[in-house]
């Protein structure tokens, strides 16, 4: 009895740190709404119709078997946006829209309509989140092309970044990537 106790305490006071580690980071982003800091709407607007997104850093990450890992079968993605270098403007000032234009991927991954980063004025806005595809058995090809556009206060949107995401399951045996 006094094992199965201590057995018990012992899962009750690991099960939070076990449940923490299968969490994806959290990504903070809010609708957008402009935050312009002395600049003109003109100006803004001026911007965004002949600039686009750079893409600075990708992560995607498949589901594993359950018997390997807590987590089981939840994948991952991230996708990280600046402005150009030198850019006059600065996130919260302009915004981002991402948006699915071939291909299917999850809906609730990334968000739907314009975004900006919960602190204005960053350089770098992380976009992203997980999703559950069950264990490496039943995942299916992922080939998904998204459009990364700034947007101005106006609505105004800017020319095109593309990301492509492709993603083969490991069990054919060619290698996951993204590319941009």
């Amino acid at each position: 009895m006094k094992r199965r106790l201590f057995l018990a305490l012992g899962l009750f006071l690991a099960l939070p740190q076990l449940a923490a580690a299968c969490e994806p980071p959290t990504i903070y982003y809010l609708p957008y709404m402009a935050d312009l800091k002395g600049a003109s709407d003109a100006d803004v607007t001026d911007f965004v119709r002949t600039t686009k997104p750079v893409v600075k850093d990708t992560y995607l990450s498949r589901g594993t078997a359950g018997e390997q890992s807590l987590c089981g079968g939840q994948g991952y993605i991230s996708v990280d946006l600046t402005l150009p270098p030198g850019a006059p403007f600065a996130f919260g000032q302009v915004g981002v829209e991402l948006k699915l234009v071939e291909g299917r991927f999850p809906g609730h991954v990334f968000p739907n309509g314009p975004v900006m980063p919960d602190e204005a004025g960053t350089d770098t806005l992380q976009l992203g989140n997980s999703w559950f595809e069950g264990p490496p058995e039943t995942h299916r090809t992922i080939s998904a092309v998204f459009n990364a556009t700034l947007v101005a206060p106006d609505g105004t949107r800017g020319p095109a970044t593309r990301i492509v995401i492709k993603s083969v399951p490991k069990r054919t045996g060619k290698k996951e990537e993204l590319s941009r």
